[in-house]
């Protein structure tokens, strides 16, 4: 989370076709979006992934509503589908963080290639470091350096894998030469692996 848009995403495209938003202009759109937005942050993201559904069948604005229906599957746990999305939002808007964010975390979840999901985190990171999702602020650019901490983690790429646990938090002293007094840790693997939990778990918060 590969390339096409799975059945299931285009059947959903198929049923919403007689009910979607025509007649609208352009100083509705934002409303519309903004409404389909709303239903994400309140967590209803199958109602959410529906409306943002029926604003792409409508072409209303195209990026938005293909991003919010790729985030609504990634938190329905369907990674194929929200790719699929995140890369059609793409299509429009190739330079959007919040869909090149969201198609990374599907890619990972849908068990991407670990030099891709490295190689599109590098990019996004050195384009907006500081990036966070414009509609759930507790994801951000953390959570991208995560993610690639833990490809680097099993990959064993040790060192660079502690180096992104070290960008999350820079008061983290762990390092090889400490290892055996590190919370009891035996070896320098499994006292990183402790980190990146522990990491993993703060960022999710």
């Amino acid at each position: 989370m590969k390339h096409g848009l799975r059945p299931s995403l285009w059947g959903m495209v198929i049923l919403l076709a007689g009910c979607g938003v025509t007649g609208q202009g352009p100083g509705d759109e934002a409303d519309l979006v903004d409404d389909a937005w709303r239903l994400y942050r309140q967590e209803r993201f199958e109602e959410a992934a529906q409306r943002f559904g029926e604003l792409a069948l409508e072409d209303v604005s195209l990026a938005e509503s293909y991003g919010g229906l790729g985030w609504s599957r990634l938190r329905l746990l369907d990674p194929a589908s929200a790719r699929s999305a995140f890369q059609s939002s793409l299509i429009d808007d190739p330079q959007w963080t919040d869909s090149r964010a969201g198609e990374l975390f599907a890619l990972r979840d849908a068990g991407g290639s670990a030099d891709v999901l490295l190689s599109r985190g590098r990019s996004l990171l050195h384009d907006e470091p500081t990036w966070r999702f414009s509609q759930e602020t507790r994801v951000d650019w953390r959570d991208v350096q995560i993610l690639m901490a833990q490809v680097f983690f099993y990959t064993q790429r040790f060192d660079s894998c502690l180096s992104r646990c070290a960008t999350v938090d820079d008061a983290m002293s762990l390092s090889r030469a400490d290892t055996l007094s590190w919370q009891g840790s035996p070896s320098f693997e499994t006292a990183l692996l402790l980190e990146l939990e522990r990491l993993t778990v703060l960022v999710s918060d």
